[in-house]
Order: structure tokens, then C-alpha cells, then sequence
């Protein structure tokens, strides 16, 4: 049994993560994290543009696994992003 990730996933996964370094570098979630708000419009009509908010809606009306599998990929990639900016912020703090 394969558990890897198939061609398409493994594309979709490396376009989170160009997506993700190029919208949301560390600069970007410190200035999200300290705002009032942390809410960018633009930010979420680029989300919306490549479709990924549409994930959840595709799981709950029962379009069943291959939009599972683009939910995990996709939250793999913010979660990476998420515990990068985390762990650097701390180890900041200690040095």
C-alpha cells in the first residue's frame, strides 16, 4: 500500500507552499498576529482564487476523499508555515 502522495498532490503541495512563501512570509503573520483584526481581504480573495476555501464546502456535500486529500495537503502546508514562524519567534526571544 502506497501512502505517499500521487503526482497531482505532490504538485498541489508544492504550490501551497511557493503560495504560502511568497503571501505569507514571517514579516506578514507578525504584522496578522499583533493586528487587531489579523484579517487581510486580500489574502483571503487570493485563497479564494485558487479555490481552496471551496475545500470544505466539496467534504460536507459528500464530493468525498480527493477533496479530503486537497484539505490535508493544503493544511500541511499553512500548519509547516505556522510551526516555522512559531519556533523561529521563540527561539528569538531566547537569544
Amino acid at each position: 500500500m502506497n501512502f505517499g502522495f500521487s503526482e497531482e498532490q505532490e504538485m498541489l503541495r508544492e504550490s501551497a507552499k511557493r503560495f504560502l512563501d511568497a503571501e505569507c512570509p514571517p514579516s506578514f503573520v507578525r504584522k496578522m498576529i499583533e493586528s487587531e483584526t489579523a484579517h487581510s481581504g486580500d489574502l483571503w480573495r487570493k485563497l479564494a482564487s485558487l479555490g481552496w476555501l471551496g475545500v470544505l464546502v466539496h467534504i460536507v456535500f459528500g464530493f468525498g476523499w480527493a477533496a479530503f486529500h486537497v484539505l490535508v495537503i493544503t493544511l500541511q502546508a499553512f500548519i509547516f508555515m505556522v510551526l516555522t514562524i512559531i519556533y523561529l519567534s521563540m527561539a528569538h526571544e531566547h537569544h
